[in-house]
């Protein structure tokens, strides 16, 4: 494993090129899909540590769930990405999901939401109410930074 790059270039932890994986969850308010003080699993790390060079969502069908919160980080530490955000706010007009307040059209990526080290798998938490329907997709790009590990959704 190497690290390289220059002035002006992206700074690469490995000797490979970044890699793409993508999640969808549909909300039903069962266990692991929107059921308040349960984790959905969306991508199993193992293997070693990765990169998270960012992570973003994205709402294709409106979350409902009276006064359901949901975050985003790593198991032991659910709000790493993104903190307590209201489920009902992430809606198709306010489709994008990188920070507590869901956005129309575009954002720049919060620092929260890039270049992350982690080892654990990537799950979202959620309180106060069961989220019982909803569509929301996360994308990632990662790189492995130890020989051997992955990324995969789960």
């Amino acid at each position: 494993m190497r690290a390289y790059g220059g002035l002006g270039q992206g700074f690469l932890y490995s000797n490979e090129e970044p890699r793409y994986a993508q999640k969808s969850v549909t909300f039903t308010g069962a266990s692991g899909l929107g059921l308040a003080a349960t984790n959905t699993v969306w991508f199993t790390v193992s293997g070693g540590a990765v990169i998270v060079r960012f992570i973003a969502g994205r709402v294709t069908t409106n979350l409902a769930g009276a006064t359901a919160t949901l975050t985003l980080g790593v198991v032991g530490s659910t709000s790493l990405f993104i903190g307590v955000t209201t489920a009902t706010g992430l809606v198709t007009t306010a489709d994008l999901w990188v920070s507590t307040t869901p956005t129309a059209a575009g954002i720049a990526l919060p620092a929260a939401t890039k270049d992350i080290l982690c080892d654990t798998n990537i799950v979202s938490a959620v309180a106060t109410a069961n989220i019982t329907s909803g569509v929301l997709v996360l994308d990632i790009v990662w790189e492995p930074l130890t020989d051997g590990a992955t990324l995969v959704p789960a």
